[in-house]
């Protein structure tokens, strides 16, 4: 789906790419991090004029990411220095990513833009 939506909204191979890496990253972390054996993970793809919004919902746990000091860095508690780093290639391939609490679950909504005429559309 992800494909057919990008090509219609004008998007590169490269940023459909991209978005299609976020997406799979989203979904495992949130059957990861619900902590119920048969969660159901949802996606919703909300086109826009200028963007695109995938939304990710889970049932189960609250997921909370855990910053650093450093606005903007995932900390990782000793031991865990191999995971922890979906959110970061989440936010780095996509243009706005955030999380929202919600009754029995937790909603991930990543954004990619489009770009104007003559705009690069990946760095």
């Amino acid at each position: 789906a992800v494909e057919e939506i990008g090509t219609e909204m004008g998007f590169d191979d490269y940023t459909i790419t991209q978005i299609k890496t976020a997406l799979v990253e989203a979904c495992i972390n949130a059957f990861e991090h619900s902590k119920v054996k048969r969660s159901k993970v949802y996606c919703r793809f909300i086109v826009c004029d200028d963007r695109l919004v995938l939304q990710i919902q889970n049932e189960g746990k609250d997921f909370e990411p855990i910053l650093s000091p450093r606005a903007g860095d995932i900390y990782k508690p000793a031991g865990h220095a191999k995971r922890g780093w979906g959110i970061e290639l989440m936010k780095q391939l996509m243009d706005e990513v955030r999380f929202e609490k919600m009754q029995g679950g937790t909603k991930l909504v990543m954004v990619k833009y489009r770009k104007k005429n003559g705009e690069e559309q990946h760095e």
